[in-house]
């Protein structure tokens, strides 16, 4: 298993922000990868005090697909992953 990384989750993401995480490679470093980026993304989604309906209106997309992303269940689309860290990354630009 290869222990590299992949480029960030959005190109040209600035860095330290949530669209800047690396994808690492090989299956058990993408689930944990998923896992801890999940949890990092519903955790600043309730620190801007935004419930998963409330957010997920906001950024059009529906609640269970930003569910998907934030408990890291089931095979959730890199698309979804990268709207909600944009999002996510433009209100804390905002605060």
């Amino acid at each position: 298993m290869s222990t590299t990384t992949q480029p960030p989750l959005i190109s040209g993401a600035r860095p330290g922000t949530y669209a800047a995480a690396t994808i690492p490679a090989g299956r058990d470093s993408l689930r944990k990868y998923r896992q801890e980026l999940g949890k990092r993304l519903r955790a600043a989604r309730e620190g801007h005090g935004l419930g998963v309906r409330e957010f997920a209106r906001m950024i059009g997309m529906n609640a269970g697909r930003v569910s998907l992303v934030e408990l890291a269940n089931g095979a959730w689309v890199q698309s979804d992953a990268e709207r909600i860290a944009l999002a996510l990354d433009e209100l804390d630009c905002n605060r």
